[in-house]
């Protein structure tokens, strides 16, 4: 039987016929607003409705067959092809079945007319439906379309529709049924960046998801080139003799028109993509939402209120410092300050103050970065990355003039960012005098919420980690870990925050600075002076429930 679109909505349907009352409806419909997910799904966790219950129920109403498909059979490889992996990924379903023009395809939601329409537009099929569980299509898709994280893993072979696109449609055809499943899925999961990036017999797609990359799919040697082609004539000729190259262009993604910021580099087996969601620059997070225990907030606001000086905002590459040199510009944007900022790329608007953009132009010299400063006046000044050209010398040229500076740099601890200054050819005689605060950073990823699970652990068994009981009779610690759900991508967490160093020098570690010590008596003023060291914020985070022990290991590693 053909599908046909059912004109009442699932939940009415159970009222209906008396499975559910409206009154628990209502309840799973205000669970659905809070928490999003499948309305059966839903139903199901509450109590109301088992899946075997819903499927067949859903069968009737709809008028299809409930298949399961563990007992269905191998599934053809020509049927599988049908439709693209990415398609059937993205909104679950498998096709089981293909005779002349109409494709058999299982699916947990005959509601989901999307689906059905776009199956139809991609592949110019007609489709039945059959109905079959959410948990056995997903074991089916990870059966013949799963990466497996190795080489031997399944590669997507470039879609029928594709191979037989008219003439000037190939483009917009590649975008709905490669591309745009693939980058919607990306984003939803939390992805900074998108990565296509060509191997020796496939295309890996990969994604950076919470600082860590997750393997998407691998594209047939066919289909690479299509989508390398498809990037290329958006920005990039390939007569160009450049490496590398930047540019923008926009696709459509959930049926919205999203700005794709796109970085093309020539590679040993082709060009490599790196795209990201390119946005209007909006707001940074307030200081006291980005992970500051609170000693550590307190030194720090009070530091970067200083009169004159240089602050310094460190940490590895990747660990959120321009985030926090955004969240402090927009603490100190008062009226009655001026403010200006250099920065290789904008990602925060902060009205009121004075952004520059360096990404993309000759960076200016030491004497064009004072003539700007002569000609803006500013009270204070951010300057992103002083490692590049002579950044580091007009920062502490800066400083010393009376102004507040704030400079990031990537530095794993705080007694590196003043070696790396001296290195750069900063005499220790200036740095010492004009230097305020060192604030270092990392970050830790957070727990996910939905799968979270309480367990306990002697309390004894963390103290080679530091951790110092308030109760001596302490006996068990309660701690958090996560086993990973849909929600979190089965990785366990859910977003990141940061943990926090400072170290302010005081006028004897200053003398120290000054006398180019040796990096033995820099650690030893450093150990004086710490407040409260990375280590023990982490494991502040740990204890509060906020990361698990496994994060605070890994991340006490990199120190």
């Amino acid at each position: 039987m053909r599908f046909s679109a059912i004109k009442k909505r699932l939940g009415d349907l159970l009222v209906d016929v008396g499975i559910i009352t409206s009154a628990q409806l209502k309840q799973a419909l205000d669970a659905q607003k809070r928490s999003g997910g499948k309305l059966g799904t839903i139903l199901s966790q509450m109590g109301l409705i088992n899946e075997e219950v819903m499927l067949a129920f859903l069968g009737k109403q709809c008028g299809v067959s409930y298949v399961s498909l563990a007992e269905y059979g191998e599934i053809p490889s020509d049927v599988i092809r049908t439709l693209p992996e990415s398609v059937v990924r993205h909104q679950n379903l498998i096709p089981i079945s293909k005779e002349g023009n109409v494709v058999t395809v299982a699916m947990a939601d005959p509601f989901n007319v999307f689906a059905i329409d776009d199956i139809k537009m991609i592949t110019g099929y007609d489709v039945q439906v059959v109905i079959a569980s959410e948990s056995e299509i997903k074991s089916a898709i990870e059966k013949y379309f799963s990466l497996k994280g190795n080489r031997d893993g399944a590669v997507m072979d470039t879609p029928d529709v594709l191979k037989n696109a008219p003439a000037g449609k190939e483009a917009a055809i590649l975008e709905k049924t490669v591309l745009s499943p693939l980058l919607s899925d990306a984003f939803r999961s939390g992805a900074s960046r998108v990565f296509f990036e060509p191997q020796e017999s496939f295309m890996s797609v990969r994604s950076r998801i919470d600082g860590y990359m997750k393997e998407q799919a691998r594209l047939s040697p066919g289909l690479a080139a299509k989508v390398s082609d498809y990037f290329c004539a958006a920005g990039k000729e390939r007569g160009e003799t450049s490496l590398s190259c930047d540019f923008e262009t926009q696709i459509e993604i959930n049926d919205r028109e999203t700005a794709l910021s796109v970085n093309a580099v020539d590679t040993l087996f082709g060009e490599s993509f790196s795209l990201r969601a390119a946005g209007r620059p909006t707001e940074p997070q307030e200081l006291n939402n980005l992970g500051f225990e609170p000693e550590t907030f307190s030194i720090f606001k009070k530091n970067i209120e200083a009169s004159g000086g240089l602050i310094l905002i460190t940490g590895p590459a990747g660990s959120g410092k321009s985030l926090t040199m955004y969240s402090t510009m927009k603490a100190l944007n008062y009226p009655d300050r001026k403010i200006l900022s250099f920065e290789e790329r904008i990602e925060y608007a902060v009205a009121g103050v004075t952004q520059v953009c360096l990404g993309g132009k000759p960076a200016p010299d030491l004497n064009g970065l004072k003539k700007i400063i002569e000609n803006h006046v500013p009270d204070m000044i951010f300057i992103e990355d002083i490692m590049e050209g002579d950044k580091a010398a007009f920062a502490v040229d800066s400083a010393l003039t009376g102004r507040t500076v704030f400079a990031s740099m990537n530095a794993n601890n705080c007694v590196e960012v003043i070696r790396k200054l001296f290195h750069k050819g900063i005499p220790p005689s200036l740095l010492a005098p004009c230097l305020v605060m060192i604030s270092s950073q990392k970050l830790m990823r957070v727990i996910c919420g939905a799968c979270k699970e309480t367990y306990e652990l002697p309390a004894a068994s963390l103290k080679p980690l530091g951790y110092d009981p308030r109760d001596a009779n302490e006996t068990d610690v309660k701690l958090r870990k996560s086993p990973g759900c849909p929600k979190c991508n089965n990785t366990g967490y859910a977003g990141r925050t940061a943990v926090f160093e400072i170290l302010e020098p005081d006028e004897k570690m200053k003398n120290v600075i000054a006398d180019n010590a040796p990096e033995a008596m820099l650690r030893e003023q450093q150990t004086h002076k710490m407040f409260l060291t990375i280590s023990e914020a982490a494991l502040r985070k740990v204890i509060a429930g906020t990361s698990s022990v496994e994060e605070f290991l890994r991340l006490t590693k990199l120190n």
